[in-house]
């Protein structure tokens, strides 16, 4: 995986998850594939869009075509 590929990459990411886990329910059937996404699309961070977070199985195969990820590679 490239998009984390360094070690203050990986630990921001951790962190920020951690963070945004404390505050949210996140129902998730993709597992931290989803929570990546969710965070790569929100510009490296998890943008507030309210306290319950649903992360759909197939976010990570949309999201190596989204237009605003490829953008930002």
């Amino acid at each position: 995986m490239a998009e984390l590929d360094t070690f203050l990459d990986f630990t921001k990411y951790l962190d920020e998850v951690t963070q945004f886990a404390s505050t949210h329910q996140i129902i998730s059937d993709g597992g931290d594939w989803g929570l990546l996404c969710k965070y790569l699309l929100g510009g490296r961070t998890f943008l507030d869009d309210g306290k319950l977070v649903q992360l759909l199985e197939n976010r990570w195969t949309r999201l190596k075509t989204d237009a605003r990820y490829l953008q930002k590679k």
